[in-house]
């Protein structure tokens, strides 16, 4: 029986870990062909509703970072080549939102939180990973659609960078709210299938 439901636990993972590398490969290549602005934002709020969905189905520790490093796998596997700045932003995420849970547990404040980090994560690992965060691309979108709303005189550097961090707090509660009800009907459905 405690075979049985290790095994189970091992396939949960292993499913929830591919599903998060195929959405980080398949829906970030999507994206950018489409030319959607900050595609990474968009990747990220799917990333916090996958891995809090995974981690409310599997509440035991380590199951998000497991998650994550059969994601990175997949990343990798899928794109050919082992790039290292995406997979180390990828596993990072995972460590986030697995302390995140283990210290505020399965709850809506502990989504919110790990949301909330993860997007922030998203919008600063190029400064985490290599020191810059201005001149990198992923800024410069932001910024582009920023002066051709309110002109260049009106926004300073520091002004964009607030901006730009307020986008990601906001679709980060976002995405651990839309992920903790979503979760919850979830389990309500695998509680009736179970008394069925």
């Amino acid at each position: 029986m405690k075979n049985s439901k290790t095994l189970n636990n091992f396939i949960i993972i292993l499913l929830l870990g591919i599903l998060w590398g195929i959405e980080e490969v398949y829906l970030g290549g999507w994206l950018r062909n489409l030319n959607i602005i900050a595609a990474g934002l968009w990747i990220s709020f799917f990333t916090v509703i996958v891995l809090l969905i995974g981690k409310s189905l599997l509440p035991i520790p380590g199951s998000i970072i497991l998650m994550g490093i059969i994601a990175a796998s997949v990343k990798s596997l899928f794109t050919g080549y082992f790039k290292e700045g995406p997979v180390i932003a990828l596993l990072i995420e995972a460590f986030v939102g697995e302390i995140v849970i283990l210290s505020l547990r399965i709850r809506r404040l502990g989504f919110i939180v790990a949301g909330i980090l993860i997007l922030c994560v998203t919008a600063f690992h190029p400064l985490i990973l290599s020191g810059e965060l201005i001149d990198t691309e992923y800024f410069d979108s932001f910024a582009q659609i920023l002066y051709s709303v309110f002109g260049f005189e009106f926004l300073s550097t520091f002004l964009v960078l607030i901006l730009f961090t307020g986008v990601h707090i906001l679709i980060g509660i976002l995405g651990g709210i839309f992920a903790w009800y979503l979760s919850r009907c979830l389990e309500l459905k695998l509680r009736k299938y179970q008394n069925n």
